[in-house]
């Protein structure tokens, strides 16, 4: 069983307020995994890359306090291609995988972040 951190990105708040944490909870648990956290980072674009809650997504992974973090989108680690694949990739350095519930498996995510450093680097 994977202890997952769940990192939940929106640039303004809304309604997803209501479902989204359920959700991502649901997904972790159909896994067979569980939440070890929850961030939540309200009110930063995902242009920004100074987003408090995701720098401590990004040192708690370090510290090893989960395996895995679940987030809902692709878009939610960054809208820039460079910024999202080094972020995968500082996960990966860290021995934590990356579940994106769009993609489902993490091997799934592996293959579409292979694609998409090869998109972002222009190889």
């Amino acid at each position: 069983m994977k202890r997952v951190a769940i990192y939940i990105h929106h640039a303004t708040g809304g309604d997803w307020r209501t479902w989204q944490p359920k959700m991502m909870q649901d997904h972790v648990s159909r896994q067979g995994n569980m939440v070890a956290d929850t961030f939540v980072e309200i009110g930063y674009e995902g242009r920004n890359r100074r987003r408090p809650m995701l720098e401590r997504v990004l040192q708690e992974c370090e510290g090893g306090s989960f395996d895995e973090v679940a987030i809902a989108r692709i878009s939610h680690l960054s809208r820039d291609t460079m910024e999202a694949v080094k972020i995968y990739e500082r996960l990966k350095k860290c021995g934590v995988s990356l579940s994106v519930m769009e993609f489902g498996s993490s091997s799934r995510v592996d293959e579409f972040m292979k694609i998409y450093k090869a998109v972002g680097y222009g190889a």
